[in-house]
């Protein structure tokens, strides 16, 4: 048979659809928390089926045509692509407005939006960067990262293929293909070197950055560019080869989890998995090989509607618990996957075939442009409008509350039903953290903002300082307040999800990582905060689990600080939301029952062992222990607004206004200072 023939003959790979049902059944059960720990890596088996096929469309074309129509690549492109994420994106939207919190949809809305547009892997990135957002719960739309990171892949591709194309357009086809295969090596090996150098510095950026997933993409684009070849390899091998791409999927799923670093140098397995299937199947099919499971019909069946299946799976997954008030226990979650595989199903026929397929779009790309253009724009219109339908329990600035004593205002706010006219409105709720001048650094730095001595009582006689991590820095204005009050200096230094104690080993979760930048920031911010020879030195910190492997921690960095002379207070966490989640949004879904969002005393992690160790280790190092409970929980619970105030920003840190409402507190449990 002809070399022509045998590229016609395996035109269509069952394979290749097999290989799509195995990604998106990885992924789905990755999400649905079904067993599969790593099946986040179908992903990446998605950019290497969509780098191979698309390459090979473009490449067949040009050799029939001698050049490629960007037009109908592009309207191809928004057949395929726009319709099914058109109708998921409204859907998601319209769920949102029904069921998610009422403080969130603006957000929701903003990351539909950027998913519309093709750009909300940028979105996502930056916002798991911001220490203060990387715990807020998922979007609906953070599975539209990937579609992202394709539509602007596929924006510079066929433009460096057509170049490439165009400069050895004179020599023979195998020139031609050596000449694609540089390029790509190039592409290959340029971003997967900055996908293991990102991710060990910035896991966000490294799991959503365009720059760190191409060379998935790209190693799709390679199989095809050297399909010639391939085709010639024996079916024994190919069969072997084959398996082998199989089984490194399968492994990548099942060893895998939420604690390896990834993608970076992990992603090698599952990508060359992929690469390895698809390679093998460029000749006549393996007899032997997994093509015979992966074409049987149920497989094939699921690669079909795997683009759907993938688009609905998750927006499900996070709208339905908070539709029905709850996380979703294991039979709801597999009833929301089989939700997920029924609107699939629908989509695929309804609006996934219809739209690839109408003769009148097919023959004529402008129309085809025009409709995912039009597409687009509906997505963008619902994204603007949705958020606009809903109308949030508005709070109004009043008067500071009076000096109603805490117990008594606690066990008030206990029975407390309807939320208030807040000193810090609902819509600002979210954001009431304390503004410390970039004295508070983030991630990503490994030294102090210097100088940060400028709060408090610049005139002031006696040194004081607020030291820690961001747990510390949502008190700065009530310190402040204090030092102002007392005629201090102050001087601030923190660090975002940097624990002061000495935990060498800490792993970062926004980072999924040794925290190595805090611990490079945290001898430094001691050694300059002991210079300043404080007459007071206060010590804030989350309490972590780590300070239990490590109970001398906090010990070694309060006795490291009191070296300066300095009286030395640690200022125990606050009771912890994190069970309740974001106290904003639950406000904000409950106006009128705010009960639903205080924190039950058992839930508030007031015993737990990090926390007790941590205040322990403060004792032993001689420091004064100030335990802020008493300030924030009745008998059975801590509630949600106290005094006509918002206790707590998100799911973590109080409010600055709280904070500053506790000051005359804090004030009294100091000890005494001396200039």
């Amino acid at each position: 048979m002809s070399e022509a023939g045998e590229v016609a003959q395996r035109k269509f790979r069952p394979d290749i659809e097999g290989l799509r049902a195995v990604a998106v059944i990885a992924v789905v059960l990755s999400h649905a928390a079904l067993g599969l720990p790593g099946g986040y890596v179908g992903v990446d088996v998605f950019f290497v089926i969509s780098g191979f096929l698309i390459t090979r469309q473009l490449l067949e074309e040009a050799e029939r045509r001698g050049r490629f129509s960007f037009a109908g690549f592009y309207a191809r492109r928004g057949r395929r692509i726009v319709p099914a994420a058109t109708v998921v994106t409204v859907a998601t939207l319209v769920g949102a407005y029904l069921w998610a919190p009422p403080l969130r949809l603006g957000a929701i809305a903003r990351d539909g939006l950027a998913a519309a547009l093709f750009g909300v892997n940028w979105r996502l990135a930056a916002q798991g960067t911001n220490y203060f957002q990387a715990t807020a719960p998922p979007s609906p739309f953070q599975h539209y990262w990937s579609l992202s990171v394709e539509e602007q892949f596929y924006l510079g591709w066929p433009l460096l293929l057509a170049v490439v194309l165009f400069a050895v357009r004179r020599r023979e086809r195998r020139t031609k293909a050596r000449a694609l295969v540089a390029v790509l090596a190039v592409v290959v090996a340029a971003s997967l070197w900055a996908s293991i150098h990102v991710t060990n510095i910035s896991a966000p950026y490294g799991y959503f950055g365009t720059h760190t997933r191409v060379w998935e993409l790209a190693v799709g684009a390679l199989i095809a560019a050297t399909a010639d070849t391939l085709r010639r390899l024996h079916r024994p091998l190919a069969a072997v080869i084959a398996w082998l791409g199989l089984a490194a999927i399968v492994i990548s799923c099942f060893t895998y989890g939420a604690n390896t670093i990834y993608p970076g140098a992990a992603a090698v397995l599952p990508v060359a998995g992929a690469a390895l299937i698809i390679a093998a199947g460029c000749g006549a099919a393996p007899s032997l090989g997994p093509e015979r499971l992966l074409k049987i019909w149920p497989m094939r069946w699921t690669g079909r509607i795997s683009y759907s299946l993938y688009l609905w799976h998750w927006p499900l997954l996070i709208l339905i618990p908070d539709a029905v008030g709850h996380p979703l226990t294991l039979a709801e979650r597999c009833t929301a996957v089989s939700a997920a595989v029924l609107l699939s199903a629908l989509t695929y026929v309804l609006v996934e075939q219809p739209f690839q397929h109408q003769r009148i779009l097919v023959t004529k790309p402008h129309r085809g442009l025009a409709l995912g253009l039009g597409l687009i724009a509906t997505s963008v219109a619902a994204a603007l409008v949705v958020p606009a339908m809903l109308a949030l329990p508005a709070g109004v600035a009043v008067a500071t509350p009076d000096s109603t004593h805490i117990q008594a205002a606690l066990a008030a706010a206990a029975t407390q039903k309807q939320l208030p006219n807040t000193v810090v409105p609902l819509a600002q709720a979210s954001t009431d953290y304390p503004n410390s001048d970039g004295c508070e650094v983030d991630d990503s730095a490994e030294l102090p903002k210097l100088p940060c001595n400028g709060f408090g009582d610049p005139a002031g006689t006696a040194q004081v300082v607020l030291i820690g991590d961001s747990h510390a820095g949502m008190w700065l204005g009530a310190v402040n307040a204090i030092a102002v009050a007392n005629h201090w200096k102050l001087a601030f230094f923190a660090k975002s999800g940097c624990p002061i104690g000495d935990y060498p080993d800490f792993v970062s979760p926004t980072l999924k990582r040794t925290y190595t930048e805090c611990n490079a920031w945290r001898p430094t911010a001691i050694a300059d905060a002991v210079a300043l020879h404080p007459a007071l030195i206060i010590v804030g910190s989350q309490a972590r689990p780590i300070a239990a492997t490590d109970p001398n921690g906090l010990e070694k960095s309060i006795a490291s600080l009191k070296a300066s002379g300095a009286t030395m207070v640690f200022l125990a966490d606050t009771p912890s939301p994190a069970a309740e989640g974001s106290i904003p949004d639950c406000l904000s879904e409950h106006p009128t029952d705010i009960q639903r969002c205080a924190i039950p005393r058992a839930h508030a992690a007031l015993d737990s062992t990090g926390r007790q160790t941590e205040i322990k280790g403060a004792e032993r190092a001689g420091a004064t222990v100030i335990d802020p409970t008493p300030w924030f929980c009745a008998a059975a619970s801590c509630p949600a607004v106290v005094q006509n105030v918002i206790v707590y920003e998100d799911s973590s840190h109080i409010s600055a206004t709280y904070a500053l409402l506790r000051a005359p507190e804090l004030r009294r449990a100091l000890p005494p200072v001396t200039s």
